[in-house]
């Protein structure tokens, strides 16, 4: 516990937590050619969240909503079967990524994939490319499969503007008590994935797993973590700990992130 707790002042001492933040993610020229629209981000729901209900409302103002992980409390058929007739009932246009809760009953997905397609993928909106990614398995990380393929996706994507979404942010551990040796290896596949990411130009990554919000990495790429999304908090208030979620707003400039409380 030592250790979490060393973490999460390590990762807050340059958070501007629940404040919006500036534009950002790519640099001026590539985001130029963006058409502007809007899209929301939340994760950590826990299935279908009173809070959960609140974004989708909001949502239907937005381009999409993305869920960033911790869809459901074990991943379980009836879990997913409740949030998947949600989300499809809502309207509105979403996308998710897979959470270490969602693997609890469903370790290789294949349930997620019934209901939600692929486990990781990409696609395209108005000029930015956006990267679905699982890194649900905190003590082994992204399969080296996946790495791969996030190379080979953000080379296709050339000079447009790139945004990447996951569940546990780069170097977290995989729950707040876990020793040091157990989440070693995932943290190695992170900074391959943070090396990855710069190297193919991606500016922002969202994530959630940690239930607050915090600026969890400044640049190289930012890093934000909304976890505000149901589930109980980790945080006190005044450290990020409150339920939100983010509206994002895409222009020309790059994007804006802005933290709204629920």
């Amino acid at each position: 516990m030592v250790l979490a707790v060393a973490f999460l002042l390590s990762a807050l001492s340059c958070a501007s937590c629940g404040q919006a933040d500036g534009r950002g993610g790519g640099g001026g020229e590539a985001w130029s050619g963006a058409e502007p629209f809007t899209f929301l981000v939340c994760g950590d729901v826990n299935g279908v969240s009173p809070q959960l209900r609140s974004v989708a409302e909001s949502a239907e103002e937005a381009d999409f909503l993305v869920i960033v992980g911790d869809l459901t409390p074990s991943g379980s058929d009836a879990e997913y079967g409740k949030l998947h007739e949600f989300l499809q009932s809502s309207g509105i246009e979403y996308h998710v990524v897979r959470g270490d809760n969602d693997r609890a009953r469903d370790p290789d997905g294949a349930v997620f994939q019934r209901y939600f397609g692929p486990l990781w993928g990409s696609f395209e909106h108005k000029g930015v490319h956006f990267q679905l990614l699982d890194s649900s398995d905190g003590y082994g990380g992204y399969p080296e499969e996946e790495l791969r393929w996030m190379e080979d996706d953000l080379a296709a994507a050339g000079d447009a503007p790139k945004v990447a979404f996951t569940h546990i942010p780069p170097g977290a551990p995989p729950d707040l008590s876990a020793p040091y040796e157990s989440w070693e290896r995932a943290r190695q596949s992170a900074e391959r994935a943070l090396r990855i990411w710069r190297d193919g130009g991606v500016g922002t990554v969202f994530s959630g797993h940690l239930h607050a919000y915090m600026v969890y990495r400044e640049a190289g790429p930012r890093v934000l973590v909304t976890g505000g999304g149901g589930s109980p908090l980790h945080l006190p208030e005044a450290m990020g700990g409150y339920y939100h979620y983010l509206r994002v707003t895409v222009s020309g400039g790059g994007l804006e992130a802005e933290v709204v409380r629920l």
